[in-house]
């Protein structure tokens, strides 16, 4: 199976997940990365794992719930968004809740995202935009091999001020 290894497991969103995302999507400390303005009710996220589509090409997004594999305890989410099939691309996105920080769940989940990115959706190239003062987040992309592709000047406001982000890429596959 692609979407585990021998630390995680990546699957889709199921009801039981609704109180782990519900603490997820409402930390505030994540909302300048996430472009999240306001907090999420159980019953939107209720209604968002009974409704989505799954369908990448309506939706243009596939999230996953990483999963610890020896306990199976939820502790962060990996999405690819914005996927566009026409130039082979999508955006990561990342977010381990706070204690499960620093036990390489991030690293096994970008690599299994890479994989499941290349085998099915057949994607060209990923990237990520990182806050410049992000040097964990820029640490785990740099050793994938992920590039600097530019810096976005005053790209997010953190509460009081505008950050720089900097545009991470890697190119999957030369198929041309």
């Amino acid at each position: 199976m692609i979407l585990q290894d021998n630390l995680i497991i990546m699957r889709a969103p199921e009801p039981c997940d609704i109180g782990f995302l519900y603490r997820l999507e409402n930390d505030t400390s994540l909302w300048p990365v996430s472009s999240n303005i306001e907090p999420y009710s159980k019953k939107q996220l209720e209604k968002y794992i009974e409704e989505s589509s799954h369908d990448l090409l309506f939706s243009r997004q596939v999230r996953f719930i990483i999963c610890r594999k020896a306990d199976s305890v939820a502790v962060g989410t990996a999405d690819l968004t914005d996927i566009d099939m026409l130039h082979k691309r999508a955006e990561i996105g990342l977010a381990i809740q706070q204690e499960h920080q620093g036990n390489g769940y991030s690293s096994h989940a970008l690599d299994l995202l890479e994989e499941y990115s290349k085998k099915f959706l057949r994607l060209h190239e990923l990237h990520s935009i990182i806050l410049r003062s992000n040097i964990v987040c820029t640490n785990l992309f740099v050793s994938h091999n992920y590039t600097e592709a530019g810096i976005l000047k005053d790209w997010v406001w953190t509460c009081d001020t505008y950050s720089d982000a900097v545009f991470f890429q890697k190119i999957l596959k030369k198929n041309y």
